[in-house]
């Protein structure tokens, strides 16, 4: 039974000695070769230039699924010859120099609140209330002022027309105080000039005074000089208030509302529009009324007066026909113009804005 045991088994599977030691010897012999052939390709022996490719070594990438070859340059494998570089300094520099400081990101300017613009220089001045239509010397004064100072006011020629308003108003936007074209206080100061104030005529300094202004006087006051128009009146005006209780500012403003700053007097003297009969008789003349809404043309009676002085007492005395004890009251009580204004509202004449109209001229004109 030779061969057919166990141990024959095992006799016919035992690896033959020579074939392992073929084996072995051609595994040894090519990892010496590969061993020679990397150490003198990384770390070439002097004089001995690193050997080209060994023919029996197929190129990089030859085999599937092999990487694609680098073209990046390989240094030397450290070693004793090679040592590894130590750390570096700070900032890159060589050994024994300054560290250079790195850079860091520049800081970004942060915008600030605007500075607020300085307020003008102060300045002084002072001089009478001018507006549109004054004139004489004080506003040849303003107009070279104004030329002076770069604003335009047209011809020098002492008269307060348009462009002497306009150039008032640029001036004053420049100075940022109010806008609204009149030269008073504050303007005279940012103007920085004095200008003496014009003292009424001597002959208009008591009530009985304006007895001797003619219709054509005040008509001229009233359209170049509004100023010397209601100095004229006021004396007779105070001394009316003092005797019936009604305002001065109101009377002023009637006066100049009624007739047209003096240029529509009816029948010569009757600048407060009164109907009826006066001290010198009446005269028919063309009004409008507002009625239902809409103005109307009628033709009533109106009173006629000797002179201005007669007109301003008797206006005053026309409050005391039991229409305007509300208004006399209230005056008594509270010293108001305005509310004097709107107490007569509806009662002295028909139109919807007579009120607002007589405020607004004693506003404007400084009269409260």
């Amino acid at each position: 039974m030779a061969g057919g045991g166990p141990a024959g088994v095992a006799t016919a599977l035992a690896p033959d000695p020579g074939l392992l030691g073929a084996i072995g010897s051609a595994l040894w012999d090519l990892l010496s070769r590969l061993a020679r052939f990397v150490r003198n390709l990384w770390n070439p022996a002097p004089g001995n230039p690193a050997p080209g490719p060994d023919p029996g070594i197929p190129p990089p990438g030859a085999y599937p699924g092999a990487p694609p070859p680098t073209d990046l340059p390989l240094g030397p494998l450290p070693g004793p010859a090679n040592p590894p570089p130590g750390p570096q300094p700070p900032g890159g520099s060589k050994p024994g120099g300054k560290p250079k400081p790195k850079p860091g990101p520049k800081p970004k300017p942060q915008p600030g609140p605007k500075p607020e613009p300085a307020p003008p220089a102060a300045r002084k001045g002072s001089g009478p209330l001018l507006r549109r239509g004054s004139s004489g010397e004080a506003v040849k004064v303003l107009q070279r002022r104004l030329e002076e100072l770069g604003f335009d006011p047209g011809p020098i020629d002492g008269e307060f027309g348009p462009r002497t308003q306009q150039a008032v108003k640029a001036f004053q936007r420049a100075e940022r105080i109010s806008v609204d074209g009149i030269v008073g206080p504050e303007t005279w100061s940012h103007l920085g000039i004095t200008v003496a104030k014009p003292k009424p005529p001597a002959d208009l300094g008591s009530p009985d005074a304006l007895r001797k202004v003619t219709p054509a006087q005040l008509a001229q006051w009233g359209a170049t000089d509004k100023d010397r128009f209601f100095a004229a009146l006021k004396p007779a005006a105070v001394e009316a208030e003092q005797k019936y209780g009604v305002p001065w500012q109101i009377t002023l403003a009637q006066a100049a509302l009624e007739s047209g700053w003096g240029k529509h007097a009816i029948g010569g003297y009757n600048i407060f529009g009164i109907k009826g009969t006066g001290p010198a008789g009446s005269v028919a003349v063309k009004t409008q009324e507002y009625v239902n809404g809409r103005y109307i043309t009628i033709t009533a009676k109106f009173a006629r007066y000797h002179d201005f002085y007669e007109a301003v007492s008797l206006h005053g005395k026309l409050f005391h026909n039991g229409y305007y004890d509300k208004a006399l009251a209230g005056f008594k009580r509270d010293r108001s113009p305005v509310n004097f204004a709107k107490n007569i509202h509806g009662i002295y004449a028909t139109s919807p804005v007579y009120a607002q109209s007589l405020i607004r001229i004693m506003q404007q004109y400084d009269l409260i």
